[in-house]
């Protein structure tokens, strides 16, 4: 399967006057390309995009989407202690719950920070540490496209308020 995961979910942008149209538009991109939406939600931060909760549930349920978490804010965690972790993402298990009844199981974090603290916190919530160690944004698949080109078991790396163009153009590769 082809997936992109999608970080910063949802920030105000300053490249962007209505984010939460943006972020649509960006679901329809991925969708359209054949692939899943795999959303990195800011759930401190999403609640100021009114409908955006709303949204991304009737996306779930149209079995396109399934948001993972980005924190409660955009915070370098790797610098916290193992108890603020733990805090921040006991109140992103519970935003899931209120809001999708869902159990995430990823913590994709932010600027991709990793440090015991996080791999301790997230084993003790059984969520799967996501770091960016391993990504793939549009751009390599441009560049690498004979190895990628009909490609099945892809995870791209976006941010929702990038430009489009290399995703279009990698979707189409992969999906060659």
């Amino acid at each position: 399967m082809i997936s992109v995961r999608d970080d910063d979910v949802l920030l105000k942008s300053s490249g962007h006057t209505d984010p939460l149209a943006r972020f649509k538009a960006v679901h329809s991109t991925i969708v359209n390309g054949a692939a899943f939406h795999v959303p990195g939600i800011l759930c401190g931060e999403i609640s100021q995009f009114t409908g955006a909760v709303e949204f991304i549930d009737d996306r779930i349920k149209a079995g396109e989407m399934s948001p993972q978490i980005h924190g409660w804010k955009h915070s370098e965690y790797h610098k916290y202690t193992e108890r603020a972790i733990l805090e921040d993402l006991h109140k992103c298990v519970d935003f899931f719950d209120k809001s999708w009844h869902l159990v995430p199981t990823k913590f994709f974090t932010p600027w991709g920070g990793d440090s015991p603290e996080l791999r301790a916190a997230c084993h003790s919530m059984s969520l799967e540490l996501v770091d960016c160690s391993a990504i793939i944004p549009p751009r390599t698949v441009q560049r690498n496209f004979n190895h990628y080109r009909g490609a099945k078991n892809v995870e791209l790396f976006i941010h929702w308020w990038e430009g489009m163009g290399r995703l279009e153009d990698a979707l189409r590769i992969l999906n060659g």
